[in-house]
């Protein structure tokens, strides 16, 4: 009997999003959530041959993430639109470019440095775009 995978981040998650224009791996994006202090998005892709889980990348996250999507368009897997909270009253919408989302599918991170416990600090992604409510701060 095989046990379920599981993967672990350093604060708690809010997200899980499936990453829908890669057919050939079985990617998901995870957001953290940590109020006061940095967040964090993870590209996590799961082995169905060894039923497990591996970070592929980590990006930094300005904000806390409340809901992520990312395009199902093949042409534009690298795009990941985030519901974000910037610590007030004000939620914001984010486009960003994840670029190991893209085309070549390249790992950012070797396996070995990608593991769970990596001292490696965040990659920083592009962000495209910011769409705030009228009267939101910038």
């Amino acid at each position: 009997k095989m046990s379920a995978p599981a993967y672990e981040v350093k604060t708690q998650a809010r997200c899980l999003a499936a990453v829908e224009g890669d057919a050939d791996r079985n990617r998901f994006l995870v957001s953290t959530l940590s109020l006061r202090g940095s967040n964090e998005l993870h590209v996590v892709d799961f082995d169905e041959d060894t039923n497990e889980l591996a970070a592929t990348g980590v990006f930094a996250q300005e904000h806390e993430a409340w809901d992520l999507a990312s395009c199902p368009a093949a042409a534009h897997a690298s795009r990941v639109l985030s519901v974000l909270n910037d610590g007030g009253a004000s939620h914001y919408a984010a486009l960003t470019t994840i670029p190991i989302l893209g085309a070549d599918g390249d790992d950012l991170l070797p396996p070995s440095a990608a593991s769970r416990g990596s001292a490696r600090a965040p990659a920083a992604c592009d962000t495209l775009l910011r769409l705030r409510p009228e009267g939101g701060a910038h």
